[in-house]
């Protein structure tokens, strides 16, 4: 059995997290101007460490991070990768809108914000001249890939419902097979988050791992993520807590439905970032670099994105939306190096 806690604090706290995601439950949404949510108090988390991306070439020879080169600057690439924009003059999106820091609905104004939000609101403008010349369609972590795919999402009529997709996506070569990426523009790694008063935690603090959960724990985990990939494998002497939104992983934690949830340190620090009761803690236990997905055919709009990267990576704006965003709530960590080849 857990630690309990006092039942007053656990029906608020699950009632908060329940009305943030009924807000994240609306379909497309228009982002407002660039920003972070605004989480409730600093989390307890580590910096991320500067890990190269796993350099394991996929049945092509070359790296999962290996992505197709610019060949061009924005202005001499934006004519082309113009051409098959589903809307013609806006950029559609598939995104999350529960993952505070990366893409959250704010309660307070309802817009959508984050990491992933303001770099695609970058993309926006670069592409069409206007950050707003966008339209965000909220999607789950199985809709990711078949929202770029020939597949039909269920609700959807297009088969093709979003040009891009950022959604703390991770490379790899698996997904290579059905989409492509851009290159590398964040490297995360999957943790596990638990209650302070966790009695592994009370001893332990941060030098607290996975493997001193009790065996047979309930970990909630996104279905359809590298997440659960990896805990059904490597760990499988924890029980899957699978969920399509990885919003309802809080809510179960709050309600001490389960004592853990596991998932990239970028989505648990947003959990973090809510409860004051929640710790990350441990080392990373995989290396999950995240890519912005392009629909296969379309190279033009991927060496676009790619020349965006470039710029962003040389103007500082990348460090701008980190500072905004992870940064408020963890150091410093590097920009990726772009790997081109494909």
């Amino acid at each position: 059995m857990m630690a309990t806690m006092s039942a007053t604090r656990l029906r608020l706290l699950a009632a908060t997290a329940t009305g943030s995601l009924l807000l994240a439950a609306c379909g497309s949404a228009t982002a407002g101007a660039p920003g972070a949510a605004a989480p409730r108090a600093a989390p307890a988390v580590a910096a991320a460490a500067a890990t190269p991306a796993p350099s394991t070439p996929c049945d092509d020879g070359k790296p999962a991070v290996a992505s197709v080169a610019p060949g061009g600057t924005v202005a001499e690439l934006r004519g082309d990768a113009t051409k098959k924009l589903l809307q013609g003059s806006r950029l559609v999106v598939g995104t999350s809108a529960d993952v505070v820091l990366w893409g959250a609905r704010d309660p307070l104004d309802g817009k959508l914000k984050g990491f992933d939000i303001q770099l695609a609101q970058r993309i926006a403008k670069d592409l069409l001249g206007n950050p707003n010349a966008i339209e965000f369609r909220v999607i789950n972590y199985k809709q990711r890939l078949p929202a770029l795919s020939t597949e039909v999402l269920e609700g959807q009529q297009e088969s093709r419902p979003v040009d891009l997709v950022l959604h703390t996506m991770t490379i790899n070569c698996a997904r290579w097979q059905q989409v492509s990426f851009s290159a590398e523009y964040y490297h995360a790694g999957q943790k596990v988050l638990v209650r302070a008063d966790d009695p592994a935690y009370r001893a332990k603090k941060e030098d607290m791992q996975i493997t001193d959960l009790p065996e047979g724990s309930e970990i909630c985990v996104p279905a359809g993520s590298t997440n659960v990939e990896l805990l059904k494998s490597e760990y499988g002497r924890y029980k899957p807590v699978e969920v399509p939104e990885i919003g309802e992983c809080l809510v179960k934690f709050q309600r001490g439905e389960v004592p853990a949830i596991t998932g990239d340190d970028t989505v648990l620090a947003g959990f973090a970032a809510q409860d004051r009761y929640a710790r990350v803690v441990g080392r990373a236990l995989s290396d999950e670099p995240y890519g912005i997905g392009v629909h296969k055919t379309d190279t033009a709009l991927l060496r676009f994105v790619n020349a965006v990267l470039e710029e962003m990576r040389r103007d500082g704006s990348w460090n701008a939306i980190y500072a905004s965003t992870m940064g408020r709530y963890q150091p410093a960590v590097p920009q990726p190096a772009a790997v081109y080849g494909r």
